[in-house]
């Protein structure tokens, strides 16, 4: 009978040690970028920055309190630029509501967006509303807020104003 392991090629034992070829060293990136394109890099990164910290300050801008912290939010911010559709309004605190004025006309309230859960009182232009679109240049809003428990006799006002492109 024959051997079964007969058939079966001894193993042989080898130990790896390697490679014959020396290990080569890569070149590092920075090191292939030339000075021109290092410094402009650094100089797009400074600027990247300076704008994420622009805009981190124009937004706690206008998140800025007024009047005692009862105007939250003016939309859009005193100073701003905007479209000629854009939407304006005032966030207000909790128990206190009121009315808007646009370039010394009332507001009447079936043009006012009021969104309660936010304390919003919101005016945008448009066809058969006091103004069609934002005139070019300047314009003011003067929005007039109360408790709701005192209501308009007891009012506040603040006034500010915005520049449409």
């Amino acid at each position: 009978m024959p051997d079964p392991d007969a058939d079966i090629e001894p193993e042989i034992e080898t130990e790896f040690v390697g490679s014959v070829r020396p290990p080569t060293r890569v070149p590092g990136v920075l090191r292939e970028i030339p000075l021109p394109v290092k410094i402009l890099l650094v100089g797009l990164l400074l600027a990247a920055a300076g704008g994420i910290y622009a805009a981190n300050h124009l937004t706690s801008q206008s998140e800025a309190q007024f009047d005692n912290g009862v105007v939250v939010q003016l939309i859009p911010n005193d100073g701003d630029k905007v479209l000629q559709q854009a939407q304006v309004g005032i966030r207000l605190a909790d128990g206190y509501t009121g009315s808007l004025v646009a370039n010394g006309v009332p507001v009447p309230d079936d043009q006012i967006n009021r969104v309660p859960a936010l304390n919003e009182i919101r005016f945008q232009p448009g066809d058969g509303k006091i103004l069609s679109a934002w005139p070019a240049g300047k314009n003011c809003v003067v929005a007039t807020y109360w408790k709701f428990e005192t209501g308009p006799s007891q009012s506040s006002t603040h006034t500010w104003c915005f520049s449409v492109v």
